[in-house]
């Protein structure tokens, strides 16, 4: 059975230029200012301000040199890596000479279709075997590559798709926004649960003295990082990788880590010196999936993760 058709949106990069975009972000301001020490005042950064000003001065420099941006309509079929030219050849001929055999109900047609279904038939599964056989021979050496190689050769039992219902309280519910809403709350409060549990904040810790306790909790602080470290951070992302909800390219961070290092040097910083972070980056797109099979019909949630 095919797959539902997706229709996926990307970045049109027919007239990028990553030496042109480069040397565009170098003249603009993007808050990367030092003061004559060398030093940079992140106690005096708002990280909200930092954030807002490189967002929108990087995308209006992206939006100039990738202005457009195109649909593509991903069909819906399984993943036939095994597929030749000549088993395609095949398949249509044997399609043609089914339409042909049901439009004259002739024995001959009837028979050379046969043939030909027996043909693909045997060809498929002789390609598929090829496949399998060179795809465990490549992953021997990997253990964790072989056996994801095994499950995808054998899948296993298909089981079906549970009902679109959620235990909220006690209760079954189907409504698919209360569901959304009680994963929001599982996540919003995952912080606040986690510190009652450890006791942190509360006097559990200060006079706590059964087993398990920890009475000498070592002062932790962050270390500022240098630009050094950003830069070649940057350079290890993923070009393929899709774009978060601020719609940036990693394909286009990496095409100007030199020039944007500095900034996002003095951000990250700059949240690490006041304890904050960006409230954009506090926003995530989360689908929840059943544990079992997918579930038909995403339920897709926004949520604002607060650090509490």
């Amino acid at each position: 059975m095919k797959a539902p058709p997706q229709v996926k949106v990307f970045r049109n990069y027919v007239n990028y230029d990553p030496v042109k975009f480069s040397d565009e972000l170098k003249g603009v301001d993007l808050n990367c200012e030092q003061d004559p020490c060398g030093t940079y005042e992140e106690q005096n950064a708002c990280v909200d301000e930092l954030w807002t000003d490189f967002e929108s001065i990087f995308l209006k420099v992206a939006n100039r040199h990738s202005p457009h941006y195109i649909q593509k309509k991903v069909r819906g079929l399984d993943n036939c890596p095994w597929m030749t030219g000549d088993i395609k050849k095949n398949i249509r001929q044997r399609d043609y000479l089914l339409k042909k055999a049901r439009k004259t109900s002739h024995n001959e047609d009837w028979l050379a279709y046969k043939l030909m279904r027996n043909r693909v038939t045997n060809s498929i599964k002789k390609a598929k075997q090829t496949y399998n056989k060179k795809l465990i021979e490549n992953h021997q050496g990997d253990a964790k590559a072989f056996w994801r190689t095994m499950k995808s050769i054998f899948p296993g039992e298909k089981k079906p798709s549970p009902s679109k219902t959620m235990d909220i309280e006690g209760e079954l519910c189907s409504d698919e926004n209360r569901i959304a809403n009680s994963f929001n709350l599982f996540f919003a409060t995952a912080v606040s649960r986690m510190k009652h549990a450890l006791g942190v904040g509360t006097s559990r810790n200060r006079h706590c003295t059964g087993h398990g306790a920890n009475r000498s909790l070592p002062n932790f602080k962050f270390e500022k990082v240098s630009e050094t470290f950003v830069l070649k951070t940057i350079k290890q992302l993923k070009s393929g990788k899709a774009c978060g909800l601020d719609d940036i390219s990693p394909r286009m961070l990496k095409d100007s880590a030199e020039v944007i290092a500095k900034p996002l040097t003095r951000l990250i910083n700059a949240s690490l010196s006041q304890g904050a972070v960006p409230r954009a980056w506090k926003f995530a797109k989360v689908i929840p999936f059943s544990k079992r099979a997918w579930l038909q019909k995403w339920i897709t949630i926004d949520l604002f993760l607060c650090y509490q």
